[in-house]
């Protein structure tokens, strides 16, 4: 069996980086994100990057209004040109993102750091997980409750329908108002109930949960409680509370960061056509709608056919000075 402990299942990225289960599967059949781990039986997982990654194609929903600045020349004068344009752009508070998942990389560990954080994350992931294990024992009164009032073989049913909402609250009381063939049949429903809810609670780590909640009462409010679930059901619970922290604090800071927009910048020498891949991948970003070109020399006429291109799908500016 491959290790999966440190990857994502098709729901969790999906949920991670608030697209559609289907989109995500979408996007592997489409060949625009791979998974890090396939199973024979075609279930796919993947990991932190790729999470990232449709966290950036999300943001081509959010964030149109960006600029390529586009420099050709020598690398002298690519330089110039590159020291000139940053300090235009902290002039202007406006942020340089030449890679935007880089970016989102280095925002979503911002909050892995903050204590205050992860307390938050350890408290809504006790929370949830008890709450998981809570509808599960509902369920399992509802299904008790079923077993018993379908059982052809209880004498007394009047008794069964009369308390039928209480059979656990009330299972002593009950007891006295059967006779011995009914109370067998019950107190065997009941060790069976038990043995369901004992397993329940072991699959939800209910013991380790409320010892979490005990030390969270006398934690110093700068602790952090460093906890690894270890069973299936806890971990999902707890993995999935972390990654909507994670994109809603990542989407804050974007927010914070991106609220002027952003520019890309790229150098290039306008005699060589082996940047022409990179500067169309840059250009054809849904993110970027303005395209700035400083021409320091001459452009080959390939480059010249890519610009001729891009004007018909983006809007080009063609600029002399910064």
């Amino acid at each position: 069996m491959k290790d999966t402990k440190d990857l994502y299942t098709t729901q969790e990225t999906a949920e991670a980086a608030n697209f559609s289960k289907q989109t995500v599967l979408n996007y592997v059949k489409d060949g625009i994100i791979t998974p890090a781990l396939q199973m024979a039986n075609g279930q796919c997982y993947f990991d932190e990057k790729t999470v990232v990654t449709l966290m950036t194609l999300s943001c081509a929903k959010d964030y149109r209004d960006n600029t390529l600045a586009v420099c050709f020349g020598n690398k002298e004068e690519c330089t110039t040109f590159e020291d000139a344009y940053n300090a235009y752009l902290s002039e202007h508070g406006i942020p340089r993102v030449d890679n935007l998942t880089k970016c989102l990389m280095k925002w979503r560990e911002i909050p892995k750091s903050n204590k205050l954080y992860k307390r938050l994350c350890v408290i809504e992931s006790i929370e949830k997980t008890i709450r998981a294990c809570d509808n599960e024992m509902k369920e399992l009164s509802v299904e008790l409750q079923k077993r018993l009032l379908t059982n052809p073989a209880i004498e007394d049913m009047a008794v069964v329908l009369e308390n039928r909402n209480e059979l656990i609250e009330k299972k002593e009381e009950i007891m006295e108002l059967l006779h011995d063939h009914d109370r067998k049949i019950f107190k065997d429903e009941l060790r069976w109930f038990a043995l369901k809810q004992f397993k329940i609670e072991e699959r939800y780590s209910v013991a380790d949960m409320r010892k979490l909640l005990k030390e969270l009462e006398v934690l110093p409010e700068d602790g952090v409680i460093e906890y690894e679930p270890k069973k299936p059901a806890v971990r999902a619970v707890w993995r999935k509370t972390e990654q909507r922290h994670l994109r809603d604090c990542t989407k804050v800071h974007m927010r914070e960061q991106l609220a002027k927009g952003y520019v890309t910048v790229l150098c290039m020498d306008g005699q060589d056509n082996g940047g022409i891949c990179q500067l169309l991948k840059k250009a054809m970003n849904p993110c970027i709608r303005r395209i700035e070109i400083y021409c320091m020399g001459d452009i080959t006429d390939e480059i010249q056919q890519v610009i001729d291109f891009l004007q018909e799908q983006k809007d080009v500016i063609f600029k002399s000075e910064i």
